[in-house]
């Protein structure tokens, strides 16, 4: 994927983007991201009429578009696709998550834990879900995060995470998260020396003091899909008057301890930020090519799209060459 500003004024940008299949698509969106203008020539105009190839193209572009933008600009053009996510932030989260002691772990997501070990028999639920979600929808528990941080302290964390160094740390604290020889409460007790092996350690500890970062977590609350929709009950949602900076969607499942939970919230994550490259057609850097769900609405989109790979499948074959 690549991409061209080719205008821009107080209201709106222009771009010029090539697709991983080499053609060009002319767009053109305002500031918020709303794209009014999207001309290409390689594939038919109505989405219903595009080969499924075509619908991913399109698709791609028009989100590389965005997060073009974003990236060059810094105008806040993700906000107004609610599939688009910011992958630095995510990271950030991810980072913050790991970070965490157990008392402060326990803090901001024992409510998660309590769900999920009621789910599966163990204990009184913190929230109710009604029987027919229970028994015949799709559902997960939705954990919402709004970091602390100001915006400032994001681009420090987000130069720090640009380094090469990070990179390699990222890639190998990934390999711990995978290696089931480690164990859960062994890798959070091996990231930070990995920090510290990578130079990084005082770089991060500087602005990311964990429980200063995490600015509120909302309690735990159900989303479940009937057919291709996703649905909340809107008395279960928090009233924060922003987006969160990251949405845990986790799969019910009966985590052994809360240190496992503290290490599947972070593999969750780092599948989240997969998602964020595949959906605007750039292969995932190293550290991020992971199998498992990410975000439920991404999840989705894999299980009923025949030209989307099952990223969210860990068994799957993935060609990470081709997203």
């Amino acid at each position: 994927m690549e991409a061209t500003i080719t205008g821009e004024d107080d209201i709106a940008v222009g771009l010029s983007v090539i697709d991983n299949n080499e053609e060009e698509h002319l767009i053109e969106m305002e500031m918020d991201g709303e794209i009014y203008h999207h001309n290409q020539d390689a594939y038919a105009d109505h989405p219903d009429n595009r080969s499924p190839e075509g619908r991913k193209h399109v698709g791609q572009a028009a989100r590389y578009a965005k997060y073009y933008v974003y990236r060059e600009r810094g105008y806040n053009t993700l906000a107004s696709s609610d599939s688009l996510q910011d992958p630095n932030r995510l990271i950030t989260t991810a980072m913050v998550i790991h970070s965490l002691s157990a008392d402060a772990f326990e803090h901001h997501f024992g409510d998660l834990y309590r769900q999920l070990k009621s789910h599966a028999g163990a204990g009184e639920p913190v929230v109710h879900v009604k029987d027919a979600v229970m028994e015949d929808a799709f559902m997960v528990y939705a954990k919402e995060i709004y970091l602390g941080l100001e915006d400032t302290d994001l681009a420090e964390v987000i130069e720090t995470l640009s380094t090469e160094d990070a990179t390699d740390y990222l890639r190998d604290a990934v390999t711990l998260l995978e290696d089931e020889e480690t164990g859960a409460a062994g890798v959070l007790d091996q990231l930070a020396p990995l920090a510290a092996e990578y130079g990084l350690e005082d770089d991060l500890s500087e602005t990311l003091e964990p429980e200063q970062c995490l600015d509120a977590t909302p309690t735990v609350y159900p989303k479940w899909r009937i057919g291709t929709q996703i649905h909340e009950d809107p008395d279960q949602l928090p009233d924060i008057d922003r987006e969160p900076d990251c949405c845990l969607d986790i799969v019910p499942y009966d985590p052994d301890s809360i240190e496992d939970l503290q290490e599947y919230i972070i593999q969750h994550i780092t599948c989240q930020v997969r998602d964020c490259f595949v959906s605007i057609g750039v292969t995932p850097p190293e550290p991020f090519r992971v199998q498992g769900p990410g975000q439920d609405f991404i999840t989705m989109q894999y299980q009923h799209f025949d030209y989307l790979q099952p990223y969210h499948d860990p068994d799957a074959e993935i060609d990470w060459e081709n997203v």
